[in-house]
């Protein structure tokens, strides 16, 4: 007769993923913009969002902008941000650039009254 095989069973622990609402900055009135889930509230800290900005500030003539946001902090269940960036999406430069015509590329390092680096890229 064929002997029995004894199989053992193995548990896989699996942490709980929580929801967070990310929440705009307060040059955007701190409007809930989405979620993101993590095991661990200090695991949001850092994390980068990319967004386009007529979703953000619930604007459709916005929404050739698209804004970068980084997780600064999490207090409760809401992640707050800081602007990183933006820029013009590049099927509006298309639009905005007609044929047969030059454009021009320039970019420049410039310091705010709050003595921060901004870098522009006018068009």
């Amino acid at each position: 007769m064929a002997k029995k095989v004894i199989t053992k069973k193995t548990r896989v622990s699996v942490e709980k993923k929580r929801w967070y609402a990310v929440q705009a900055p307060t040059m955007f009135n701190n409007v809930v913009f989405g979620e993101t889930c993590a095991t661990d509230p200090s695991l949001l800290t850092g994390r980068g969002i990319k967004i386009n900005l007529g979703t953000v500030l619930r604007a459709t003539k916005k929404q050739n902008l698209e804004a970068r946001f980084k997780i600064t902090g999490v207090q409760g269940n809401a992640c707050t941000t800081e602007l990183i960036s933006m820029e013009i999406l590049p099927p509006h430069v298309k639009r905005l650039v007609k044929r047969a015509k030059k454009r021009v590329d320039d970019a420049f390092l410039v310091v705010t009254k709050d003595s921060v680096n901004v870098r522009l890229k006018p068009m």
